[in-house]
């Protein structure tokens, strides 16, 4: 064997050593990156989540805070008294529980639109309230179109809301009043349940 022949294995063997450090070498590289783009997915992921139970906190603060602001002790407490509408303490009682429920349904049509993001079971129980108050007319902001250039105007609400109460169109409300009651009830504490569920999962996402 020459010396050409020598020097011509040797830059072989060394051929092949660096081609195999340079496939080891890429292949860790390969998997690096392939754990890498792994990883960011995984906190996209979980970047993505927060954000979602971020937001559906924050409709359900807005919820609570409109239900916690609705008296309807108010309402039940005095129903009995609101029989007589037309003169005296009943009326001024009539007049109470009528904006009460209208700045409460002004305030709920704001949560509306984004209700989709509480859970459906409490979804489901705050339908189910709403629609008792709406069937038995007592969220006077339907009926806008009664007053002058769409305005209802004082004077045309309480009248309107006389009218209903008198042909008894509420009366459900009595009757039904202990149930709507723990309904009403049944929603803050579905409610708190819910952001306790919540803010646990967004702190395990943090972790």
């Amino acid at each position: 064997m020459n010396i050409f022949e020598l020097d011509s294995n040797w830059i072989i063997a060394w051929a092949t050593v660096i081609l195999v450090v340079i496939t080891v070498i890429s292949v860790g590289v390969a998997a690096w990156n392939t754990r890498l783009v792994r990883l960011t997915l995984k906190e996209m992921q979980k970047s993505r989540k927060a954000e979602i139970i971020g937001r559906r906190l924050e409709e359900l603060y807005k919820l609570r805070s409109k239900f916690n602001s609705f008296d309807i002790d108010f309402i039940f407490d005095n129903i009995e008294k609101m029989k007589t509408v037309n003169t005296g303490d009943g009326d001024q009682l009539f007049k109470q529980a009528v904006e009460k429920c209208s700045h409460f349904k002004k305030d709920f049509d704001e949560v509306v639109p984004s209700l989709y993001l509480v859970p459906n079971g409490l979804e489901s129980l705050v339908n189910k309230f709403i629609q008792i108050f709406e069937a038995n007319n007592l969220f006077v902001d339907r009926w806008d179109n009664l007053g002058d250039n769409g305005v209802l105007k004082d004077k045309h609400k309480y009248d309107k809301a006389r009218e209903i109460r008198n042909q008894g169109a509420d009366k459900e409300l009595e009757t039904k009043k202990d149930y709507i009651r723990s309904l009403y009830l049944g929603i803050l504490q579905e409610v708190d349940k819910d952001i306790i569920l919540f803010k646990s999962e967004l702190n395990n996402l943090v972790v």
